[in-house]
């Protein structure tokens, strides 16, 4: 993989929070669950650049080490002393975060959905946390969070071909983190989940199923059954039976009983072989 292109569609995520009480808030805390891999290990989205934010006098957001653009796509590659090309990952993690593992798929929605998700209870994809911090919100201002990613094609193309459609979940939590003395009217709203619908841009033709082995089975059963009752039948017409009254049968060969005898005879130099045949007591001589 050597840029971004190749590695799949564009996707940005647009987050909005608004501060819709009468006073300013010192400091708010939105937190991201951004999902990364399937549990797997492959790639699910691609995190290109670091988060995009505006609003608060003042603003920035905390994430995992090597977790933005960790094959080093966005700017050219350099190279170290060995000759060996940059990345933020080591060889040893990198060859780790591929190696398939046996763990839970994602859980079908319906027949042709499957869902990518990170939360307490069950998790199908495996996520890292984005913390922006925002100071000094106004009241009815509002802070936006930019989150560009790839999404990676392959892994789609390679384990859920046949899948319609593929939702992608990344939640995100809001809170004040500095300033005990406000309270808030709506605590439900704290919390709030993007979905990302995935579809295939191409259909996938039919496949003959194969057949059942209780049909081929019967089939050779069937084809027995017959083929005895072809021998049953001819058998009682009587095709297989001889006649001993013809002298020469449909199925009969008659065969003289030649009896071979061999005379040496000297003439001078050369010998000369003759051999008579005899047949019913009738002698030929000839010569060879």
């Amino acid at each position: 993989m050597e840029k971004l292109e190749m590695i799949g569609s564009f996707v940005q995520h647009n987050w909005t929070v608004i501060n819709d009480g009468l006073v300013e808030v010192p400091e708010i805390l939105v937190t991201i669950n951004f999902p990364y891999e399937t549990m797997s290990g492959k790639w699910l989205l691609y995190l290109t650049e670091m988060p995009i934010l505006s609003g608060g006098s003042s603003s920035y957001c905390v994430l995992p080490q090597n977790s933005v653009d960790v094959l080093n796509l966005t700017h050219p590659r350099g190279k170290d002393d060995n000759g060996n090309v940059k990345t933020c990952f080591p060889r040893e993690t990198r060859r780790k975060r591929r190696e398939a593992e046996v763990l839970p798929t994602p859980q079908a929605q319906s027949k042709k959905t499957l869902q990518f998700k990170c939360n307490s209870t069950v998790s199908t994809a495996r996520c890292f946390p984005i913390k922006c911090y925002f100071r000094n919100v106004e009241s009815k201002g509002s802070t936006k969070i930019v989150i560009n990613s790839r999404l990676w094609n392959s892994t789609f193309l390679e384990d859920y071909v046949d899948e319609d459609v593929l939702q992608i979940q990344v939640q995100g939590v809001v809170e004040i983190s500095n300033g005990s003395y406000i309270k808030e009217k709506e605590p439900g709203n704290d919390m709030t989940l993007l979905t990302m619908d995935v579809y295939r841009d191409f259909t996938i033709s039919p496949t003959t199923p194969s057949l059942q082995w209780w049909i081929i089975l019967l089939a050779v059963i069937g084809g027995l059954l017959v083929l005895i009752l072809i021998i049953l039948c001819l058998w009682k017409v009587g095709f297989f039976e001889r006649h001993s009254n013809c002298p020469c049968g449909f199925f009969e060969r008659k065969t003289m009983n030649y009896k071979y005898a061999t005379v040496e005879q000297k003439a001078g130099r050369k010998a000369k072989k003759d051999k008579t045949y005899m047949a019913d007591d009738i002698h030929y001589t000839g010569g060879f």
